[in-house]
């Protein structure tokens, strides 16, 4: 905070949406969404302000035990600017509203309850590299239309997220990678896709 007011002619520059109406301080969180797969956070240590921020970005958030999270804006005086309004949907509106006006810091287990993270390791890192194994065995195509769907189904009627859901359903069903997928796990081997 000390470097960015220390030139506060810069603030302008950094708050300036660009074509698509995202700054480049919330292109820091919100560009996880434009990686093409899923991306998986380890938080450890602090994961304070901006930091848990570009955390709650990611698709799946492994919180060590005894790391300590807080939306810490309010104390310099600030609200939560780096698209926590698209990022913290999964969070009920009361425990955003409560942490973002009072700074408190939480624990994991709390994180874990109150929806800042996904689930709790002692190696959040180790088990961060297990998810990423594990859905890398999947179909490359039937991975990236979830996403979609989880990406984008928030801002839709309900209507709209189930033409979604079928429209990214009908891409996939009867493609080499889904007939990859079947006879896999027909002939009990593990999939080969290409």
């Amino acid at each position: 905070m000390a470097a960015v007011m220390s030139r506060p002619e810069r603030l302008p520059a950094l708050l300036a949406p660009d074509e698509q109406g995202i700054n480049p301080v919330q292109r820091l969180a919100l560009g996880w969404r434009d990686a093409g797969v899923p991306v998986i956070a380890a938080l450890h240590g602090h994961v304070y302000g901006g930091g848990l921020q570009i955390a709650l970005g990611a698709d799946i958030r492994v919180v060590h035990p005894e790391a300590r999270l807080a939306v810490l804006e309010i104390v310099w005086g600030i609200i939560p600017d780096m698209g926590i309004s698209v990022t913290g949907e999964a969070v009920r509106s009361d425990v955003l509203r409560e942490l973002t006006w009072t700074g408190r810091k939480v624990d994991g287990h709390e994180a874990v309850s109150l929806g800042l993270a996904t689930r709790l390791a002692d190696d959040p890192l180790a088990v961060a590299r297990d998810i990423a194994a594990a859905v890398a065995t999947r179909s490359p195509r039937a991975v990236a239309a979830s996403r979609e769907l989880f990406t984008r189904a928030p801002g839709m009627s309900e209507r709209e997220r189930l033409a979604l859901e079928a429209s990214l359903q009908r891409g996939l069903l009867g493609s080499e990678q889904q007939q990859e997928a079947v006879a896999a796990r027909l002939a009990g081997r593990e999939p080969r896709f290409t």
